[in-house]
Protein backbone atom coordinates (compact mmCIF):
# COMPACT_ATOMS: atom_id res chain seq x y z
CA UNK A 1 0.00 0.00 0.00
CA UNK A 2 2.82 2.35 0.78
CA UNK A 3 4.42 1.70 -2.62
CA UNK A 4 1.09 2.42 -4.38
CA UNK A 5 0.73 5.70 -2.50
CA UNK A 6 4.23 6.82 -3.50
CA UNK A 7 3.51 5.90 -7.12
CA UNK A 8 0.40 8.10 -7.21
CA UNK A 9 2.16 10.86 -5.31
CA UNK A 10 4.99 10.92 -7.86
CA UNK A 11 2.58 10.76 -10.74
CA UNK A 12 0.33 13.63 -9.56
CA UNK A 13 2.90 15.78 -7.68
CA UNK A 14 3.00 18.46 -10.35
CA UNK A 15 -0.80 18.62 -10.50
CA UNK A 16 -1.10 18.86 -6.71
CA UNK A 17 1.60 21.56 -6.50
CA UNK A 18 -0.01 23.55 -9.33
CA UNK A 19 -3.42 23.32 -7.68
CA UNK A 20 -1.92 24.44 -4.37
CA UNK A 21 -0.24 27.45 -5.95
CA UNK A 22 -3.42 28.33 -7.83
CA UNK A 23 -5.46 28.24 -4.62
CA UNK A 24 -2.82 30.25 -2.74
CA UNK A 25 -2.66 33.05 -5.30
CA UNK A 26 -6.43 33.07 -5.82
CA UNK A 27 -6.96 33.54 -2.09
CA UNK A 28 -4.55 36.48 -1.97
CA UNK A 29 -5.98 38.09 -5.10
CA UNK A 30 -9.35 38.18 -3.39
CA UNK A 31 -8.43 38.94 0.23
CA UNK A 32 -5.00 40.64 0.13
CA UNK A 33 -4.28 44.23 1.11
CA UNK A 34 -4.90 45.32 -2.46
CA UNK A 35 -7.27 42.51 -3.39
CA UNK A 36 -10.72 42.73 -4.87
CA UNK A 37 -12.51 42.79 -1.51
CA UNK A 38 -10.42 45.66 -0.14
CA UNK A 39 -10.76 47.58 -3.41
CA UNK A 40 -14.21 48.83 -2.37
CA UNK A 41 -12.97 50.24 0.91
CA UNK A 42 -10.01 51.89 -0.81
CA UNK A 43 -12.35 53.43 -3.39
CA UNK A 44 -14.62 54.76 -0.63
CA UNK A 45 -11.63 56.21 1.22
CA UNK A 46 -10.40 57.83 -2.00
CA UNK A 47 -13.78 59.53 -2.55
CA UNK A 48 -13.83 60.83 1.04
CA UNK A 49 -10.29 62.18 0.66
CA UNK A 50 -11.23 63.88 -2.62
CA UNK A 51 -14.15 65.62 -0.88
CA UNK A 52 -11.82 66.74 1.92
CA UNK A 53 -9.30 68.00 -0.64
CA UNK A 54 -12.00 69.95 -2.46
CA UNK A 55 -13.16 71.56 0.80
CA UNK A 56 -9.59 72.49 1.72
CA UNK A 57 -8.96 73.96 -1.73
CA UNK A 58 -12.10 76.10 -1.37
CA UNK A 59 -10.94 77.24 2.06
CA UNK A 60 -7.49 78.04 0.65
CA UNK A 61 -8.96 80.10 -2.18
CA UNK A 62 -11.14 82.03 0.28
CA UNK A 63 -8.13 82.76 2.49
CA UNK A 64 -6.03 83.72 -0.52
CA UNK A 65 -8.76 86.13 -1.61
CA UNK A 66 -8.82 87.62 1.88
CA UNK A 67 -5.04 88.04 1.89
CA UNK A 68 -5.12 89.71 -1.54
CA UNK A 69 -7.76 92.16 -0.33
CA UNK A 70 -5.58 93.08 2.66
CA UNK A 71 -2.49 93.91 0.57
CA UNK A 72 -1.55 97.58 0.46
CA UNK A 73 -2.13 98.03 -3.28
CA UNK A 74 -5.66 96.57 -3.10
CA UNK A 75 -6.74 97.36 0.45
CA UNK A 76 -10.39 96.76 1.35
CA UNK A 77 -11.27 99.08 4.26
CA UNK A 78 -14.29 97.05 5.34
CA UNK A 79 -12.24 93.87 5.59
CA UNK A 80 -9.48 95.72 7.44
CA UNK A 81 -12.02 96.99 9.98
CA UNK A 82 -13.53 93.51 10.34
CA UNK A 83 -10.12 91.94 10.98
CA UNK A 84 -9.09 94.64 13.46
CA UNK A 85 -12.37 94.33 15.38
CA UNK A 86 -12.04 90.56 15.43
CA UNK A 87 -8.44 90.65 16.72
CA UNK A 88 -9.17 93.28 19.34
CA UNK A 89 -12.56 91.83 20.37
CA UNK A 90 -14.24 95.20 19.91
CA UNK A 91 -17.76 95.94 18.80
CA UNK A 92 -19.77 99.05 18.18
CA UNK A 93 -22.46 100.17 20.57
CA UNK A 94 -25.78 98.47 19.85
CA UNK A 95 -24.25 95.60 17.84
CA UNK A 96 -24.94 91.96 18.50
CA UNK A 97 -21.80 89.87 18.30
CA UNK A 98 -22.01 86.17 17.48
CA UNK A 99 -18.85 84.20 18.22
CA UNK A 100 -18.24 81.18 15.96
CA UNK A 101 -15.74 78.74 17.49
CA UNK A 102 -16.17 76.10 14.80
CA UNK A 103 -12.60 76.40 13.48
Amino acid sequence: MNRKFLYYLNRYALLIASLGLFLYFSFHILTGNYGLFSWRSLDKELKENQKTLEALENQESNLQNKVNRLKSDNLDPDLLEECARDMLNVGKKGETIIIDDSF
